[in-house]
């Protein structure tokens, strides 16, 4: 194929006009109508009448898993007050008398009337006669009815088990049992289930905004080995890449798979969502300051036994207490091992302090952010997106105003990869994009290229595989997206909006959105 006619992305000088793909890379590309030498070839000429050509996008922070469950059950997100919740799990139980359990997710619970979860004795009345799960949007807590605690048996051992005044179990799961319960759900599902839904989720909703490559960061789906080569087969018959992450502590089991990556999500501490991300003051609207999973001798043990064993680390830190335990602990160990250079990620990375920044630079250390949640879930800009909160201001007071750095890390020279940590926010890099460079703190807005990088050669920096992809050069991959105009030309407010024309993994077209007709 040679695209011509275009404005096709070069990171390091003036867009080059035309590309040329032969088998899976790009072959040649330049200006003007130096395509023209190959008019002999016979080759499918597309113009792209001036349309962007970017690199192909990558989602540096999804969970598949928890996605396509979600997608296969109720979603939540636009949940207004009880009366709905129990009218989605009749029309679910309706639909599918079948199910083993009727399961909810993106719950979020502040949005609520009510302003909490419902109880375990309120779900009873809802739905009496069926296992009952939700979940809260970030999959902190949850809530089961008596019938699901009957079903998936949570030890009363276990921390996190919520009870009332009266010592009776309000059905509410936290920490440790919330984690239990969520391992418990999601195996309902067979390993064969989830890639039949994960292959139809990629073909119908991820070809089309222009994904070629996927951080998918998965515990439950690969925790047992025969799965894990399983899905290692099963991932290279799919139409995108799949970088992978194992989100579990256990080096010595990192090590019998061969895997260069541990964690991509292990978390440090919770979510603003649910109010235990580990802050250094209290919250605005609720007592107390988060939670820290690790203690801070635990932490040093585990990311220093990665240094050693060259094993790169992504540790889920929100808040500036978490992050300051991560900080320390990278520090302790390249203290013990120095010069160790593993592009060690930290995600989210919400709320940081300028002396944290200095110090991420300074350990080298890439932060995998999510633009979409300042967009989706912390927007102060009244109507953008109806069903979506202000949760920085809510839960963090005048705090809000230090979400999400994006201008401030990329001055000090951080690398920055993005995602959506789906299923939390949609896999939509345009909607990253546009997020990123519309920050509702304009103070920590980006330019539209730099939001670019995030989705393409920065999240391919962060998987170690620049040098085959991630930007558009003689020799890369042809992973490609085209977009309905020039996106440098549309004008920020309206970057939300563009479409995505033509998606291409390996020099194959996987998705045109007029079908068989190239556009």
């Amino acid at each position: 194929m040679i695209f011509i006619n275009g404005s096709i992305m070069n990171f390091e000088g003036e867009n080059y006009s035309w590309l040329r793909v032969e088998g899976k890379k790009i072959a040649d590309l330049g200006y003007g109508t130096g395509y023209e030498k190959y008019s002999d070839t016979n080759e499918e000429v597309i113009d792209l009448k001036g349309r962007s050509l970017l690199p192909g996008f990558y989602d540096s922070h999804v969970h598949l898993d928890e996605t396509v469950i979600n997608e296969n059950n109720i979603d939540f997100s636009e949940a207004v007050n009880f009366e709905y919740i129990e009218k989605k799990l009749w029309e679910l139980r309706d639909a599918r008398p079948d199910k083993k359990i009727i399961m909810g997710l993106s719950l979020h619970y502040h949005t609520l009337e009510e302003r909490r979860l419902p109880t375990r004795r309120e779900l009873d009345k809802m739905c009496p006669h069926y296992p009952i799960w939700i979940a809260s949007r970030d999959l902190q807590k949850s809530i089961v009815n008596s019938r699901a605690l009957e079903l998936i048996k949570v030890p009363f051992s276990m921390n996190g088990i919520q009870i009332d005044e009266n010592g009776i179990i309000t059905g509410v799961l936290e920490h440790e049992a919330n984690s239990y319960a969520k391992n418990k759900i999601m195996n309902l599902y067979t390993f064969e289930e989830k890639c039949n839904m994960i292959k139809e989720y990629i073909n119908t909703k991820v070809l089309s905004k222009g994904l070629t490559t996927i951080v998918a960061i998965e515990a439950n789906l690969i925790r047992e080995r025969e799965n894990y080569q399983k899905f290692l087969r099963f991932s290279k018959k799919l139409p995108v890449k799949i970088e992978l992450y194992y989100s579990i502590t256990d080096t010595d089991e990192i090590k019998v798979r061969k895997m260069k990556r541990i964690g991509g999500d292990i978390g440090v501490d919770g979510s603003f969502t649910s109010r235990n991300a580990a802050l250094f003051e209290n919250y605005a609207d609720v007592d107390g300051n988060g939670d820290l999973y690790f203690s801070q001798e635990e932490l040093n043990r585990l990311v220093l036994d990665c240094y050693k064993n060259s094993l790169q680390t992504g540790l889920h830190a929100v808040g500036d207490r978490a992050f300051e335990q991560v900080l320390l602990a990278h520090e302790y160990a390249q203290s013990k091992c120095p010069g160790t250079d593993l592009r060690h990620r930290v995600e989210h990375a919400e709320l940081l302090s300028q002396d944290q920044i200095t110090r991420t630079k300074k350990l080298g250390l890439v932060l995998s952010m999510q633009p979409a949640f300042e967009t989706l879930l912390g927007n102060t800009q009244k109507g953008l997106y109806e069903g979506y909160n202000e949760l920085y201001e809510e839960s963090l007071g005048d705090r809000h105003y230090n979400t999400n750095m994006f201008r401030q890390i990329l001055d000090e020279g951080i690398v920055i990869c993005a995602g959506s940590d789906s299923a939390l926010t949609p896999i939509d890099p345009i909607l990253g994009i546009y997020s990123a460079v519309n920050h509702p703190k304009k103070n920590h807005a980006v330019t539209l290229k730099e939001a670019i990088k995030m989705f393409t050669i920065n999240a391919a920096y962060a998987t170690n595989t620049e040098d085959e992809r991630g930007s558009i050069s003689e020799g890369k991959k042809a992973d490609l997206v085209i977009l309905d105009t020039d996106i440098e030309l549309a004008g920020s407010p309206n970057i939300k909006d563009i479409l995505v024309d033509i998606t291409v993994k390996d020099g194959k077209i996987t998705y045109s959105r007029n079908g068989d007709e190239i556009i």
